[in-house]
């Protein structure tokens, strides 16, 4: 009796697994949204350099007086609007995957794939990932803290404890993202006040709080924090991030199949993933392998705030 195949019309095993597995990183990976992101889907070799270009200027200008007739100072205030090009290497690379008997992935069904296989591998990218961008908050490049214990972290310490130091900092609070570890995130969630529009039961599912009515951009939930920290708060310019797609990405004898994942041009997260099937003409299985190539650097020292 023949074996069931997998079959999605004009879309293969892979193409389907890969889809799923580009959802899975996009939610492990929402931390880094609280970063400032130069992406795009065009191919580039590893090491390659990124131009990023991130705002200076975090003083409010000051209002100018003016009268009838007389030239309005454009030059002083466009000197204040100034901009910085930060160069990003391409110097980062995340990859996982794994391989199965060519029959096996051709007759097992796609969910199994994902929840037994691809999961667990693509997990480990984000956390990559997240533990690489971490390594960047330290209080050499960012010396601003707050002393907070995850467990007492309410919103009662949150105004009086960190926004007053986001504040000193000229840090726009509605631009700003709070990452917290689990203790710290689930404590605060408990003590957030009752807003219509607010779910309490989303906020815990989702690990994310759009908290625009709490003073914030969002509220997040880290997998992981950097070491020694309860989590921070920051706005997109204290890391600038740079990803792209890594070349070779067109079909070849080595790769098989080879495609863009994630495309940040289709308003995704910020990170093209990569996916490269392939069966080897030695041996009867098959290579399935995601990666993703990247670089980042701390750039504003007085937009992340630790929390520790």
């Amino acid at each position: 009796m023949a074996q069931p195949t997998n079959s999605y019309g004009s879309l293969g095993t892979f193409t389907v697994l890969s889809r799923i597995v580009r959802d899975d990183l996009e939610k492990i990976l929402v931390p880094a949204s609280a970063f400032s992101f130069n992406a795009g889907g065009d191919i580039m070799e590893s090491g390659s350099a990124v131009v990023a270009h991130l705002n200076t200027n975090v003083t409010p200008n000051p209002v100018q007086t003016v009268s009838i007739g007389s030239p309005i100072d454009y030059t002083t205030q466009m000197s204040q609007q100034n901009t910085t090009a930060v160069t990003v290497n391409l110097n980062k690379w995340a990859s996982d995957g794994f391989f199965l008997p060519e029959y096996l992935m051709n007759i097992t069904p796609v969910k199994d794939l994902a929840q037994k296989f691809a999961g667990k591998k693509i997990y480990n990218i984000g956390l990559s990932i997240l533990n690489d961008l971490y390594s960047d908050i330290t209080s050499a490049n960012f010396s601003n803290s707050v002393t907070i214990s995850g467990a007492s972290f309410t919103y009662s310490v949150l105004n009086s404890s960190v926004f007053p130091v986001v504040t000193n900092l000229n840090m726009v609070p509605e631009l700003s993202s709070l990452v917290l570890n689990n203790t710290a995130f689930y404590q605060l969630v408990s003590s957030l006040p009752s807003l219509p529009g607010w779910d309490v039961g989303q906020a815990v599912l989702k690990g994310q709080i759009p908290a625009e009515q709490f003073g914030l951009k969002q509220i997040i939930r880290s997998p992981v924090v950097p070491t020694g920290l309860t989590g921070f708060i920051s706005t997109p310019d204290s890391i600038a991030i740079a990803s792209r797609v890594l070349a070779p990405i067109t079909p070849s004898e080595t790769y098989g199949e080879s495609f863009i994942v994630a495309d940040p041009e289709r308003g995704e997260q910020g990170f093209s993933l990569r996916a490269r099937k392939w069966t080897p003409p030695d041996a009867p299985q098959t290579n399935c392998v995601w990666d993703c190539i990247y670089g980042h650097t701390p750039f504003n020292p007085n937009t992340l705030v630790r929390l520790i």
